[in-house]
This record gives C-alpha cells, structure tokens and sequence, in this order.
C-alpha cells in the first residue's frame, strides 16, 4: 500500500450515495489536520489476491479514481491517494488504522464494491481499531453545523483516570475553535444496600454533586488550553440518552472506548446519533 511521510487519515469508500458524507468529513478533518487523506475501498472475497493495490488514476475508468479527482477539485492543497484491499472489510480497515491519525466511515453503506462496508463494519471498527474512529450518519451535512456547534464528549466517572478521551476531545474543539461541552450523566435510580441496624435492604440515593473525578479532569485538561470555552454539564439519565439529547445540535460527539468492543451506551449512541460520533481508545494520543 502506498505510504506518505505524512500523517493521514483513512476513509472507507463503498461507492454508494450514503457513503458520501463520510468521504466529506474525512477531507474536511484531513485537510485541516494537514494530513494525507486515503481513500480506501474493500472488496471482500478475494483473499487469494494481494492485500493492496494501487486504484488506476484515470477518472474515467475507476470510481475510486474518480472520487479522489472531487476530492482534490474541492481541496486543492489536499494530498489524496485512493487504494483497494482484498479481503475481510473490518481487518483491512483496522490494518489500514495502525498508522493513521483517524478512521472515517459511514454509519451505513452498500455498494459498489461488493457491498464491501455495511452498518456491522462500521460497529466492528469503532470496537477494535487502535486508533480514533469517527461514524459519519448518512445524512450529516457540514452545511447544517456552524462553526459555534459544540464538541460534546461524554465522560463517566470511571473514564476520567484514562484522559484519553478528554484530551482528544479538547484537542479536535481547539483546532475547529469549536466550544466543548463535557456532558457527565448521572443515574439517579436509587441503590439497594444491606441495612445492618434493620437486617434488610434498603434504599439509598445517590450523591449529589457532580463527581470530584469528572471535575479534576477536567480542570486539569483546561490548565493546558486556558482560552477554550468549556462547560460541563451533569444530566440526570441513562447515559446514551443524555448523550444523545446534549450532542444532537454537536459539531461531533465524542466517547471512549477502554476494552475492545462497544458496551451498551456506545453501541446505542452510534446507532442513534444524527452528527458524526468519534470512539476514541483508551491510550489514544490526540490529533
């Protein structure tokens, strides 16, 4: 596969309409990251086929060439390679991250090269690559998220030791001169514990006041980007509803990731959200 001594940013390519904002926002992040954007497409089910091979240049004969020609009329100074793999889509695709800032893909896609990523491959990625990966919604439009949309990330209490996720959030609302809003949700269900005096169960509520962990984080995070305006917010509720509620007007939605796979409240917001979802792994370094 051809390399660069740039850093770069992979985009999967499927060929279909519902792949397109993907292909955007990956040029956008690219071409503001000074990084090389590439555009790779996965046919699966040829495994007796090298892994990579160059797409051809000529526009009129490739797709993937094609495209790549769009994306250099609408970022000139944006260096594009476009490539496809054989193979399995997800390993390809997490090969293919090992060196990249940044996976893009879409939340769906079917296509013209053998319905080669699909809304599985995206979930897979999100669950193992090593590196950031960002799930564009068939309809997101950059048009219809000004420049003072929030970078909303989401931060539970027990995340908060791995500032991973924070500092790569703080790190994309500083380069977009984006706000950032540190969303912590909390569960107000009430929690049963033994009660030694009555010898039963009781009730007991939670505490109040937003976690010392989420604060200090944040604060610590804030030390290093004093002009970033930052607000966090404590939201009673199921995390992923809280989620989805504070980042549907966001710029992008950022969530961690500290074990492979997706737990419940990353799967259900990747599934639902209507902007672009970042999954950042645990240990990830910033853009």
């Amino acid at each position: 596969m051809p390399t660069s001594g740039r850093r770069c940013v992979v985009v999967g390519v499927d060929g279909s309409r519902e792949n397109a904002p993907a292909v955007d926002y990956a040029s956008r992040w690219a071409a503001g990251l000074g990084a090389r954007l590439e555009l790779l497409a996965v046919v699966q089910g040829a495994g007796t086929l090298p892994p990579y091979v160059a797409a051809p240049d000529d526009p009129e004969e490739s797709l993937l060439g094609e495209l790549a020609r769009s994306v250099r009329n609408a970022h000139p100074s944006l260096e594009v390679s476009a490539n496809v793999a054989f193979g399995n889509a997800v390993e390809c695709l997490t090969a293919a991250s090992v060196d990249a800032v940044g996976t893009v893909v879409g939340s769906r896609g079917l296509g013209g090269f053998g319905r080669a990523l699909l809304g599985s491959v995206s979930s897979a990625l999100t669950g193992h690559a090593p590196r950031p990966v960002v799930v564009v919604p068939a309809r997101w439009t950059a048009e219809a998220h000004p420049d003072n949309d929030p970078v909303v990330v989401g931060l539970a209490a027990d995340q908060a030791g791995d500032h991973a996720v924070l500092h790569w959030a703080f790190a994309e609302a500083t380069r977009t001169r984006s706000p950032l809003e540190v969303v912590h949700a909390v569960d107000t269900s009430p929690v049963l514990a033994w009660d030694r005096e009555g010898l039963g169960i009781r009730q007991v509520p939670p505490a109040p006041g937003l976690d010392s962990r989420v604060r200090d984080a944040v604060a610590a995070e804030q030390e290093h980007r004093p002009d970033l305006k930052v607000r966090v917010v404590e939201e009673a509720g199921h995390p992923a509803d809280v989620l989805l509620y504070r980042g549907a007007q966001a710029r992008l939605l950022v969530v961690g990731r500290r074990h492979r796979g997706l737990g419940s409240v990353r799967r259900a917001v990747l599934h639902h959200a209507n902007v672009p979802v970042a999954v950042v792994p645990q240990g990830a370094s910033a853009p």
